[in-house]
């Protein structure tokens, strides 16, 4: 496959970056293959970013739901620094910001993925009840049930 592209860069005036260039190996690793482009080896990765899109070889989901907790605390808090919170707008208000600014930064590229387990389920339904209350401005510790409505959010 490699060959056919660096064909066809040839005939078509163009060239790759063998330095910028990465490969994805899916599957149990071998040792001694290396991949050449224009003669110089491509580097082998265990994860490549395509679009701002994480690829992992592993094929395992739990680091990429990880990633997307994170993603979602961190705007939403980022977001609260910035003025978007319950002392000073009203919590359906700072819900909407939430809705419209960090669910689409953090599921960018979502319809990729796989079946989720149940633990990764857990951990997405734990960090919308967090965001839940951190935007209302309310304890760790209030009832989860009871804060999602409130704001006009269910689980579905």
């Amino acid at each position: 496959m490699v060959k056919i592209c660096e064909e066809y860069s040839i005939r078509w005036s163009f060239a790759f970056s063998a330095g910028k260039s990465q490969l994805l190996h899916f599957g149990k690793p071998t040792t001694g293959t290396d991949v050449l482009l224009y003669n110089e080896p491509i580097s082998t990765v265990k994860i490549a970013k395509h679009c701002g899109i994480n690829l992992y070889t592993c094929l395992k989901s739990m680091d990429r739901t990880i990633d997307v907790c994170r993603t979602l605390r961190a705007t939403v808090i980022s977001l609260i620094r910035l003025g978007v919170h319950p002392a000073i707008l009203n919590p359906i208000v700072c819900s909407k910001f939430v809705k419209q600014v960090c669910y689409p930064k953090a599921l960018y590229g979502c319809e990729l993925w796989g079946k989720l387990t149940s633990t990764e389920w857990l951990m997405l339904e734990r960090t919308q009840h967090y965001i839940c209350k951190k935007i209302q401005g309310l304890p760790r510790r209030t009832r989860s049930d009871m804060c999602l409505p409130m704001i006009g959010w269910f689980i579905h």
